[in-house]
């Protein structure tokens, strides 16, 4: 039933193939190709991130259409991908081939299975942080400590969402890396998610420099102040506050105890003392207000998720009875060959 259900979705709803791409010349082709074959009648968007190569000339030649961002950086690319494209079902790909066509399939039949906003094509364990860098290792580990959820591939770069989880995040993305920051916002707003297994090519590992690894290492410490903040401003905040109280009691302590009562080094306790406590309220205070603005942050989140309407898929394929076939019937041979299916409903809509 996978091919009838899929192909449903596939001539029944806007469904847009998003692959984000730099310099990626010498795979974009094939991985445009292998979405054509794999889902015909969706449509293919390229977005060209600043490539100084035939990227976008190799994706106009395999029929996708091609979106020039010159800004480079992932954030800016995320805010472009969601406003230059309106679909009732997005699917996120690289452009650089890490990942099989032929498994869409599986993610969209996971999200009509589930009822879930999006599906994460998770890499498995078998794709440890060995070929990454400092940045994406840490973020990896971190990210769900901090968050305690449930995904086991916070950064794949290959997933299925509805128009309701890409209208509720257009707005929020752009700090992080993009697969990190829409795992992050389903996470926040506790829309329902699920993960599939997926094939994964590793890109070749290169000879990183030692300047490179000390700028991801920055980089990383940047992007996990960023997250804490973000995520619990609150509990980061109120420990700062607490650190700075600790030699506010002691330099007061001190100065109680110092003798004569009205010397220089009782006067210059006082005040250093004082200087630290009024940092611990100021400081204390800064956590308050950010944690305020952090709930009215999310409960807007939550509003523009609410707002749009489900993704039909979900209720009709629970409702749909399931009806056994015979092996000489058409509609089990054409299911057989899903692209056969599919080729056949893009024909008929054209």
């Amino acid at each position: 039933m996978t091919a009838h259900r899929v192909a449903d979705v596939i001539g029944g709803h806007d469904v847009a193939i998003v692959l984000p791409c730099r310099n990626a010349g010498l795979a974009i082709a094939s991985v445009v190709i292998g979405f054509q074959r794999t889902l015909p009648g969706a449509t293919i968007y390229v977005f060209d991130n600043g490539s100084d190569d035939n990227t976008a000339h190799m994706a106009r030649a395999a029929g996708a259409r091609v979106i020039r961002e010159p800004r480079a950086g992932t954030g800016d690319l995320a805010l472009r991908i969601f406003s230059a494209v309106d679909a009732d079902l997005y699917i996120l790909a690289d452009g650089n081939g890490a990942y099989d066509p032929a498994d869409a399939p599986a993610l969209i039949e996971t999200l009509i299975d589930t009822g879930a906003d999006m599906v994460v094509g998770a890499r498995g364990p078998a794709h440890a942080p060995a070929g990454q860098g400092l940045r994406e290792t840490l973020m990896a580990a971190l990210v769900p400590a901090l968050s305690e959820s449930g995904f086991s591939d916070w950064t794949s770069g290959f997933r299925v969402f509805t128009r309701r989880f890409a209208r509720s995040c257009a707005a929020t993305t752009g700090r992080r890396k993009i697969g990190m920051d829409l795992s992050l916002h389903a996470w926040e707003v506790g829309m329902p998610t699920a993960e599939t297994t997926v094939a994964f090519v590793e890109a070749p590992e290169g000879a990183a420099t030692r300047a490179s690894r000390w700028r991801g290492g920055i980089v990383a410490l940047g992007e996990t102040m960023d997250l804490i903040v973000t995520l619990h401003p609150l509990a980061l905040f109120a420990a700062l506050s607490a650190l700075l109280s600790v030699p506010a009691i002691a330099l007061a302590g001190l100065a109680i105890a110092a003798a004569p009562p009205f010397g220089a080094a009782r006067l210059a306790g006082i005040l250093v003392s004082g200087g630290f406590g009024l940092a611990a309220l100021i400081v204390g205070a800064c956590g308050l207000v950010l944690d305020g603005l952090n709930r009215v942050r999310l409960e807007q989140k939550r509003l523009a998720y609410l707002s749009c309407p489900a993704f039909p898929a979900g209720r009709a394929a629970a409702r749909r009875p399931i009806v056994a076939h015979g092996e000489d019937d058409p509609t089990l041979q054409a299911a057989a060959n899903p692209t056969a299916r599919y080729a056949e409903r893009a024909a008929n809509a054209a």
